[in-house]
């Protein structure tokens, strides 16, 4: 029997009210050129991802949920869509976990089943499976394509076709582009059990991509195995470091409302090939 998943909290950018004066008199500036930059690498997300519920997994990725929540807030196909997958778990490999951390384990599990991705989820949609994260080794992405491996065998579904709706998106550094440019993929012998033509990258600006993954203020904890069962992880963070992040958390979702950011939003998307694509030309309609 799965046990009653534990919910890692996180306020409701959409419910103003709850906050109250939590965010009030805290200022966070972003670096210059931030929401450029974000606005480009959204659009190439979007392209690469598919037609597709799309998961930000753990906290680096955070600001994409909150911008295109924003940016697709009037339409409710496409914003549901988009989900937020509290995770951190790319210091452990899912050997480790299995082996001597089954309890948690299984909460991950309930808790992964309760946002729709579970391998029977998976198959049992229309679309695709998207899973987004900033990557520099790939961990991340490892330990969840095993579990969720392992999790199709114990259910006795078919790995080839969770492999056929499943697809990652790893946000990277941008470095020079040649022959000999290392890429985490080509280093990830793991790879294999998803497909290596499943796996896209999208490159963003050194500056933001260390921003984003190593200094700036998040709303949430890291959502890792010592918390996965444990209950105080539903109850609400108000540390002044969650409160910057959720201070940067609203600005972007209300950047995204915008009529002038959803039009440089569709001017990027309208650069993609992927606008051959019937779903994409939908999203850019949406805007």
């Amino acid at each position: 029997m799965e046990p009653i998943p534990v919910i890692p909290f996180r306020w409701s950018i959409e419910k103003r009210q709850e906050l109250g004066s939590l965010i009030d008199f805290i200022k966070v500036d972003l670096p210059p050129g931030f929401h450029e930059e974000l606005v480009a690498s959204s659009a190439r997300i979007l392209a690469f991802a598919g037609e597709a519920q799309l998961y930000f997994v753990g906290r680096s990725p955070e600001n994409y949920f909150d911008f295109l929540s924003g940016a697709f807030e009037e339409v409710v196909e496409l914003k549901d869509r988009i989900n937020l997958f509290q995770f951190s778990g790319s210091r452990y490999t899912y050997e480790l976990l299995a082996r001597e951390h089954q309890f948690e384990l299984e909460h991950l599990r309930a808790y992964m089943r309760t946002i729709g991705l579970s391998p029977t989820q998976i198959i049992g949609r229309k679309i695709g499976t998207t899973l987004v994260d900033v990557v520099y080794g790939g961990g991340t992405f490892r330990m969840l394509v095993e579990l969720i491996h392992d999790w199709a065998r114990d259910e006795k579904v078919s790995w080839p076709a969770v492999c056929d709706k499943l697809r990652i998106v790893g946000i990277t550094e941008r470095t020079k582009n040649s022959p000999n440019t290392w890429r985490w993929q080509q280093q990830a012998d793991w790879i294999e059990l998803l497909g290596s033509a499943r796996v896209k990258n999208v490159s963003v600006e050194g500056w933001f991509w260390r921003y984003i993954a190593n200094y700036q203020s998040k709303s949430t904890d890291s959502y890792h195995p010592a918390r996965w069962a444990n209950p105080t992880a539903e109850q609400p963070y108000r540390a002044l470091y969650n409160r910057e992040g959720l201070k940067i958390a609203v600005s972007l979702y209300d950047y995204g409302t915008q009529s002038a950011t959803r039009e440089a939003l569709r001017q990027a998307m309208t650069a993609q090939l992927e606008m051959r694509e019937a779903w994409f030309r939908g999203y850019v309609k949406c805007l």
